[in-house]
């Protein structure tokens, strides 16, 4: 029997996600903790075909993340 679903990429600019493990910057002192939030602001680009630019909560810039390092938020 057919359904009425849609598939949406759980990776586009707009979706939340959280670390899955802690994140380290190359900038001595910066760290993001495992499970923080963050929202997609831009998907991968030529430079970062892996990555996307997330804005934590707890920072006042985004990062650019790899796939691996993030997953979809689902707590409500």
């Amino acid at each position: 029997m057919p359904t009425k679903a849609t598939e949406e990429y759980l990776f586009s600019p707009g979706k939340l996600v959280e670390t899955t493990a802690a994140i380290y910057s190359t900038a001595p002192g910066h760290r993001l903790a495992e499970g923080t939030v963050g929202t997609i602001i831009q998907g991968p680009t030529t430079g970062y075909k892996d990555h996307c630019q997330v804005h934590f909560v707890s920072l006042s810039e985004p990062w650019w993340v790899h796939f691996n390092e993030i997953k979809p938020y689902f707590k409500y």
